[in-house]
């Protein structure tokens, strides 16, 4: 039974532009896959022969306690979603 935690954490700074914190298995004292991460994310809603389109833009940093083979300590992400 495992009882290692993750949490995150969500503030919209402003109606399209939201901040974000998280933390994976970090009270853990078995499990090598910690991290913190940190993260900007924006959306926009514009309409596309009548129907609205929502476009999500996310950027995410990473930083590993102890990063898995063959990966970098930090790590950047970026992720694009459209939503019709």
């Amino acid at each position: 039974l495992s009882q290692d935690l993750r949490l995150g954490f969500e503030y919209y700074l402003t109606d399209v532009l939201s901040l974000r914190l998280g933390a994976h298995h970090f009270n853990s004292d078995t499990d090598a896959a910690k991290y913190y991460s940190a993260g900007l994310g924006f959306q926009r809603t514009d309409f596309f022969m009548g129907y609205p389109v929502t476009y999500y833009l996310d950027y995410t940093f990473v930083s590993w306690n102890d990063a898995p083979a063959g990966m970098a300590d930090y790590t950047h992400q970026i992720g694009l979603t459209a939503k019709f």
